[in-house]
């Protein structure tokens, strides 16, 4: 758990200093594109830039996974990714992702019922699968069993799994490097996440 005693709610500072914005000319390419998208240049994003090579690749991973529709869609990436984020309890991610959801495509009421999509109307038999194994797959060790392979078959294609394991699994990387360098959460995802009751979820944006 964060040491809450150093600093105020929403007032967290990363472990890691970000690069200031006068040593990040090198990465225009990256983060002009992801600035025009979210608004800002993620907090994460600006203290990984201090291993170029990894900011570069995990950049261009980022793109392939989370900004391309592929055979599952992009909402349905999102929720996966939130789902995972907030189950690894992840504050920086589980912020990001209900926020960049909605950016990408999930409707404001699914964003508000996420948390209910076992019993909420909202959602398909086939999403309510890929979003329960999401939950599970994202613990150490993994609890996704056979009985998740099994329903999400009933829905998806071997290649659509494959590419749901994606998903997780380069959240399991960002839930890492956020949650480990406690990466100061910015002020967007965090007023969207408080505004559509993620605090009612175990998140706190003090963690984040």
């Amino acid at each position: 758990m964060p040491d809450l005693e150093n600093f105020e709610e929403g007032e967290a500072m990363s472990r890691i200093e970000p690069l200031p914005e006068e040593e990040l000319a090198d990465f225009a390419e990256f983060f002009e594109p992801v600035e025009k998208a979210l608004g800002f240049k993620p907090t994460a994003n600006m203290i990984m830039a201090r291993c170029p090579d990894v900011l570069r690749h995990v950049g261009r991973l980022a793109i392939v996974v989370m900004c391309e529709d592929g055979s599952i869609g992009l909402p349905l990436k999102w929720m996966i990714a939130h789902l995972a984020s907030l189950s690894a309890g992840c504050r920086y991610c589980s912020a990001h992702t209900l926020s960049n959801g909605h950016d990408f495509g999930v409707p404001m009421d699914k964003v508000q019922a996420i948390w209910d999509y076992e019993r909420s109307d909202l959602f398909s038999d086939a999403e309510r699968a890929a979003l329960a194994f999401a939950q599970v797959a994202s613990m150490t060790p993994s609890g996704a069993t056979d009985a998740h392979f099994e329903e999400l078959h009933k829905y998806w294609s071997d290649d659509q799994i494959v590419e749901m394991v994606t998903v997780v699994s380069f959240f399991g990387f960002m839930n890492r490097f956020n949650d480990n360098l406690q990466v100061t959460l910015e002020d967007k995802p965090q007023a969207f996440a408080l505004a559509n009751g993620l605090d009612k979820h175990g998140w706190s944006p003090a963690d984040a």
